[in-house]
């Protein structure tokens, strides 16, 4: 029997530059477009993207957490 990953998304704004360090982090695009004052639409293709939003100087990222770990049996 195989089972299904879960898997956590968390999507980050992060500094625009080298370092990228972190300016926030949000559980939904829905609180990334609300955060940068723009559409949905938009929010989505930055994180897709990871471009620059130049408004606030910094980029969105998503990160996966979870899954199978060493102790976690398959």
């Amino acid at each position: 029997m195989i089972k299904k990953r879960k898997v956590e998304v968390l999507y980050l704004a992060v500094t625009a530059d080298d370092l990228e360090l972190p300016i926030g982090v949000f559980d939904t695009i829905k609180e990334i477009a609300k955060y940068a004052h723009c559409s949905y639409r938009y929010a989505k293709t930055m994180v897709h993207r990871q471009s620059i939003y130049k408004k606030l100087k910094c980029k969105f990222i998503r990160v996966e957490i979870g899954g199978f770990g060493k102790n976690e049996k398959n």
